[in-house]
This record gives C-alpha cells, structure tokens and sequence, in this order.
C-alpha cells in the first residue's frame, strides 16, 4: 500500500521544505509549492491525500486558494496555516478548510491533524452513512431538528480558536463543548470543564490558575490551576460571565500570552490550551455595564455557537427521553422502568421544559429510581411532580405568558423570567419548590434572582 500523498503549500519555501522533511519521516510522500499557481499547477496528477497550505500568498487570497483546492479535488481536506488567528478563523473555516493552524506550531500537532484529515476522509468514503451519523451523534444526544448545531459543532472543532457557546441554563452547552473537543486534533488530551459561578470568589483564582507552596494561609503545598491541566487540550469556562474582573484581567493575559502563571509565583510557563466559554448571559449588555471587559470579550468571541432551548427543539424530546432512560436505568440497574407510554410522552413533549435538557434529565432519573411499574404511564409523572393537573398549570402559565408577549414583544429573557416570577408566585415564595419546578439547583436559582433584582 503506497505512501499517502501531501502537497505542502508556502511561499517561505524555507519553511516548506522543513515542514516536508519532517513529515517524509514520518512516512508520507510530500510534493513542496512555492505560491499557489504552483499547487494548482500540480493538482493536474493524482488526487492528493491532504494538503497544507498558507492562508495569504502573493497573487491569491486565502478564500480563492482553498476554494480552487476545492474545485479540483474536492474530496481532499485542505489544512490551513496563517500567522493571524484572531481576523482569520472562521473565513477559513467558511471557506471549507478541514483546520486551522497558528504560526509557530508544533510539528506533531499537524501530524495528528493530517491523520484525523485522511481518517476522516476514509471513513466518509468507507462507512455507512446513516452508521456513521449515529455514531457521530453519540456525544450529542440531538434529533433531526439539530442537524444545523451539529453541522456547526463539526465545523467549530476542526479550527483552534476560541469559541463563544450561549444558551439558556440546562440546554446543554457543556455537552456541545464536550463535543466539539472530542471531534478536534486535541480530542487525545484533556479537555477540562469548571462552572465559574460554582467556585467562591476567593479559591477561583487559584483553581483555575494553581498556587504555589505558601502563597496563602492554608496553601501546605503547590498545586498545579486548571489552565495547566488543560495543556495540549480544552479547557471550557463555563458561567463565563460569572468571572470577576480581576480574574479576567489575568484571563486575558493567559489568551494573549499563552502563558500562566500561578498564584504566588513570578515564574510563568507556556500552555497551548484551546479555550472554550459558555454563557447564559449577555454579554455585550454586561460589557457596557462595566461587568465584563470588553477586551476580554473579543478574545473570547473569534468564533459563536448558540444552543437551542428544549422547547424550541421539541420534536427532539422522544429521543432525549429513550435517551435518558437508558442513561439512568445504566445507573439503577435494579429499576423495572423499561420504557415510557405514548400519553406520558405527549405530557413530556408539552411541557414548558425551563430548565431546558437538565430539567428533563431529572425528571427521567427520578422516574426510573422511583418508577413501580415497567412501563411509565400518565399518572406516573406524579412521581417527578409532574401530575396532570400541574402539567395544565404549567401550560396555561406558558400560554398566559406568550400572550402577553404578543401584546407587546419582549425578549426572551423577560419572558424566561416572567416564567420564573410566575412559578415563585406558585410556590408562594418557596424557593426550594421553585427550584425544583424549575428543574435547577438552589444556587442557581438565587442567582437568576440577584441578576434580576441587579438589573432592576
């Protein structure tokens, strides 16, 4: 079996020939190009298994160079490399580029990206489409009313840049993150994931940074942050709002610098980490009230994803139910839950969902811990508060709600939070019962409502 073919494509030839000495050792046949009328001038013989090439020569702009890459063999993944990320990233990915590199890189960083370039490309050509979409679809419990968010989780996983992942508490952006590093070059090294509202003021910046012996009372000894753990990998900031602003400012520096610094310490050391945040806020709006940097902001907004609420996925909660049945019966494997009605379904898909996928997760995790009958049936639901009568409540409250949007439109966040007033008037104040209507945790719940009382 022959030598999978490279055409490696820049006009510093230096560094052309370099990058093709090195992967030749590692057993590919490499073609070298000066400029781009050179490549496409070779693209004339056999098909290339993957070609590298710079994003900005003379005579082409980087779009028009992938885009006749493309055209002549457009089964060929074409990897990128620019010496500017930050303007760059998504209009090579836009452009069809299979991955984006930042000069100067490491030189086993591409031939891990030219393995998964021409393993992808195989698999494509090899597997069964519909086996190889399940199996994609794995780390992404989505339906078919996701096809877009998963088309764009693949093509955010194949750049480098950070990415800005929003979506309502619960709709699963972790799970998104999750799957964006498991479908990149980094997917062999870790990928770290800490909720910055979860963690108190005074030991985040040491989580996430590290500490060295002594650098506060209690600190017995060094410890290495989260940053550090992450190296070679993903780290996702989840809550990235949350972040106070002297942490941000040290944040920045780390986006900037590549390099981290623990508490401490006057000795910083060089990370490569990909950073992912997620937010259920505003942003901008933060940024202009003085609660975000904007600096930061920008650093942290190169590329976006934003995750849908449940219920605007509603034919997807069928399969997110099968889903998390099997999840919890894997948990509780002495529960005789086996499968669920037609008309408890039809309840589940009604329902507002305002926790979103985490809502609907504990709900079927208390149906399969407490269920007594094989199959769960309407009158069930009472087991996870959801009897039918409070499943109507719920409804008329949603309908209620809209309709008084409709007099005079508003933002989903007021709606979001009109829902959470209503509930809380439901519950004459209770907090707990709040929360747990809600589908979220008690903290969470403390903090809608300090956000709320703070932007009044």
């Amino acid at each position: 079996m022959s030598s999978p073919r490279l055409l490696i494509v820049d006009d510093d030839f230096e560094l052309a020939m370099t990058l093709g000495a090195e992967l030749a050792h590692a057993g590919y046949q490499c073609e070298l190009a000066s400029s781009g009328g050179d490549a496409l001038a070779q693209l004339d013989g056999n098909p290339f298994s993957a070609i590298v090439t710079d994003w900005r020569m003379g005579g082409f702009g980087g779009r028009e160079l992938v885009g006749a890459f493309a055209a002549a063999q457009p089964t060929v993944p074409v990897i990128v490399m620019t010496g500017s990320p930050q303007n760059l990233a998504a209009e090579a990915i836009d452009s069809g580029a299979f991955h984006y590199l930042t000069k100067p890189f490491d030189i086993e960083q591409l031939k891990g990206l030219i393995a998964q370039a021409i393993g992808d490309r195989h698999a494509d050509r090899t597997e069964d489409s519909s086996h190889h979409s399940s199996a994609r679809n794995r780390l992404l419990p989505l339906g078919d009313s996701s096809t877009e968010l998963l088309r764009k989780v693949e093509r955010l996983a194949s750049a480098d840049a950070p990415v800005l992942i929003r979506g309502e508490s619960g709709s699963g952006k972790e799970l998104v993150a999750r799957a964006i590093h498991e479908r990149s070059s980094r997917a062999m090294y870790p990928f770290v994931a800490v909720n910055v509202a979860a963690i108190p003021e005074h030991l985040l910046e040491s989580e996430i940074f590290g500490h060295v012996r002594g650098a506060f009372s209690g600190a017995t000894q060094s410890r290495a942050g989260l940053v550090a753990k992450a190296n070679r990998g993903t780290l996702l900031l989840d809550e990235i709002g949350e972040m106070p602003l002297g942490l941000q400012a040290k944040l920045l520096r780390v986006l900037q610098s590549g390099e981290t610094r623990p508490v401490g310490s006057d000795q910083s050391s060089a990370v490569d980490v990909r950073f992912l945040a997620a937010t259920h806020r505003d942003l901008p709006a933060l940024v202009k009230a003085g609660g975000f940097r904007g600096d930061l902001y920008y650093r942290l907004h190169v590329l976006e994803l934003t995750v849908p609420a449940l219920r605007e996925r509603r034919p997807e909660i069928p399969g997110l139910v099968a889903h998390f049945i099997a999840a919890a019966r894997t948990r509780n494997p002495n529960s005789i839950v086996r499968s669920i009605s037609a008309e408890a379904m039809r309840v589940l898909v009604e329902l507002p969902w305002a926790g979103n996928v985490r809502e609907l997760a504990s709900v079927l995790e208390r149906l399969v811990v407490m269920g007594n009958t094989p199959v769960i049936e309407e009158a069930d639901l009472s087991v996870a508060g959801l009897s039918v009568d409070h499943r109507q409540t719920l409804i008329n409250a949603q309908t209620c709600i809209v309709s008084d949007a409709q007099e005079s439109p508003v933002t989903l966040d007021t709606l979001s939070r009109k829902y959470v007033a209503w509930v809380l008037d439901h519950t004459k104040g209770d907090k707990r019962e709040t929360a747990r209507i809600l589908g979220i945790n008690l903290s969470t719940l403390y903090r809608w409502l300090k956000v709320e009382c703070t932007d009044d």
